[in-house]
């Protein structure tokens, strides 16, 4: 039973691939699949179909290795998962659907919008991973063993810590919700599959770059409409990921919902799911209601949303520090934020790009100058005319937190200059030792 006293929709299972993968469907209307996070499960979309029922068939997914569904020992990789859900959907005579993921499962929903883009119609991509390297520290050690089997021990202590880091008000957990994933996570082989699944595409400094890379390059050629949603108080995904990806993606509005971490279908439903149903509706004209206003304000159904159109909020929360890849307005004042309207501007002078030059070569004028102290640094995409887009960082397209070329925007080398095409079908966690 749901916290509401509502009874659950029915567990089903379907041999896909030759493994028992549980899901549940309900509803009608155009076809909708949920994808949980990583060591999520079915249960986590439960509201869903009280609050989407009525306008859509929804399809929640316990992936391979979480929930009730088989766990092998190995062969985890995103090519797998996308394996998964293709061949569901075959089995199901779905050919084309909407496709939500939260966090883990918005990477897979991401990945098959890019691998096989006539099976997807919106997108929405939920704190999702695979849009930058850095996640949260926790999931950095225990992407090494043996750390991950000492930290993340199947105890209900262990699972009620983990869940309320993904929350930004703990006490907001349904108990009922908070208790099946304790059973869960004592399932024979679910702390297995968690690690092996995160260590298939993570390492100790983050995200693999053979999986990144593929995907950032293919962004801005994604067709479908696509919408990024971000809690305000995620600490799981930095919301620069959602900024970057939404500015990238040809037909795509990030959203921050504050009062949410990284679960806000749990913690904010009466926000998440009017606005989910506008967009699976209407697609991004459904949104422009909700351009414009600002965070904690406005009323349901779009209460708390700050929309903007490619590439949600600007600036950085209080109390973080500055990312790399800043660059210089030549404004004295410290708290300046460079735009189309500062005078300071004029003084720095342009760095000439020059594209005769053999890839591998800097010109002399383009190195980085070396500001004044006091000088205000600003993101290049805050609108500042003195940095063009092609001075972003190369963290902008490749992943890359540090790249030689990215002061200059005269890459060197390698996948910085031009990114190779790769394919999302990479090797399994079998192929490649953890």
């Amino acid at each position: 039973m749901s916290s509401n006293g509502r009874a659950w929709p029915e567990d089903r299972y379907a041999k896909v691939a030759g493994l028992q993968v549980r899901y549940w469907v309900g509803g009608k209307g155009e076809d909708v699949f949920l994808y949980p996070g990583l060591g999520g499960s079915a249960e986590d979309w439960a509201s869903a179909f009280t609050e989407l029922g009525e306008g859509f068939r929804l399809w929640a997914l316990d992936l391979p290795g979480f929930g009730r569904s088989d766990k092998p020992a190995r062969g985890y990789s995103l090519a797998f998962f996308l394996k998964i859900v293709k061949a569901f959907m075959d089995a199901q005579g779905v050919a084309r659907a909407h496709h939500v993921g939260i966090s883990m499962g918005g990477g897979v929903a991401l990945a098959l919008a890019i691998e096989a883009p006539e099976r997807v119609h919106r997108l929405v991509l939920v704190n999702s991973a695979l849009l930058g390297r850095r996640v949260h520290p926790l999931l950095h050690v225990c992407a090494l063993p043996p750390f991950g089997e000492l930290i993340l021990r199947p105890r209900p202590a262990v699972v009620e810590r983990y869940i309320a880091r993904c929350l930004a008000d703990p006490g907001s957990a349904p108990r009922d919700w908070v208790a099946v994933h304790q059973v869960l996570a004592r399932l024979p082989g679910a702390q297995r599959a968690f690690l092996a699944v995160l260590r298939c595409g993570m390492g100790a400094f983050g995200v693999k770059r053979r999986i990144l890379r593929p995907i950032l390059s293919a962004l801005p050629h994604l067709s479908a409409e696509t919408l990024v949603i971000t809690g305000a108080e995620d600490r799981f995904i930095p919301r620069r990921y959602s900024k970057r990806a939404a500015s990238l993606i040809p037909r795509a509005k990030a959203v921050v919902l504050p009062g949410c971490a990284h679960l806000p279908h749990v913690e904010r439903p009466e926000i998440f799911y009017p606005m989910l149903a506008r967009f699976l509706h209407h697609g991004l004209a459904g949104l422009e209601p909700l351009e414009g206003q600002l965070e904690g304000s406005g009323s349901l159904p779009s209460a708390g949303a700050h929309v903007e159109p490619g590439g949600g909020p600007s600036g950085r929360r209080r109390g973080e520090k500055p990312q790399q890849g800043l660059e210089f307005c030549g404004h004295p004042e410290p708290d300046h934020q460079a735009g189309p309207s500062c005078s300071a501007q004029e003084t720095q002078p342009d760095i000439p790009l020059h594209p005769e030059k053999r890839a591998g070569r800097r010109h002399p004028e383009a190195r980085p100058q070396r500001p004044p102290a006091g000088v205000a640094k600003h993101r290049a995409e805050d609108g500042c005319p003195q940095h063009p887009p092609a001075l972003r960082t190369c963290s902008e397209h490749c992943g890359e937190d540090e790249c030689p070329g990215e002061s200059t925007g005269v890459p060197r080398k390698g996948p910085h200059y031009k990114l190779r095409q790769h394919s999302l079908l990479g090797r399994s966690s079998q192929e490649e030792p953890a």
